[in-house]
């Protein structure tokens, strides 16, 4: 998972400057932290038995991640 990690941070990272001033500048920030959150939940979901429902303060903070990230892929789509 590591490799597909570090080819999407690196796709990122090339992507044009006349994209990221449409997109956002941020872009990769954003990117970053949802992957990381992903990756965490990703894991613990992997455990089966051993993983526990998230906690309400959890979900809040997903969707309130999701939101901008919905705003920079959809950005993101119709810049290229």
């Amino acid at each position: 998972m590591s490799k597909k990690i570090a080819a999407f941070q690196l796709t990122v990272a090339n992507i044009p400057p006349a994209i990221l001033a449409t997109v956002g500048e941020d872009l990769n920030t954003h990117l970053t932290t949802i992957q990381s959150v992903v990756r965490i939940v990703r894991n613990k979901a992997g455990h089966g038995l051993s993983a526990k429902p998230p906690l309400r303060e959890q979900v809040y903070v997903y969707l309130q991640l999701l939101v901008p990230f919905l705003g920079y892929v959809t950005r993101l789509r119709a810049a290229v």
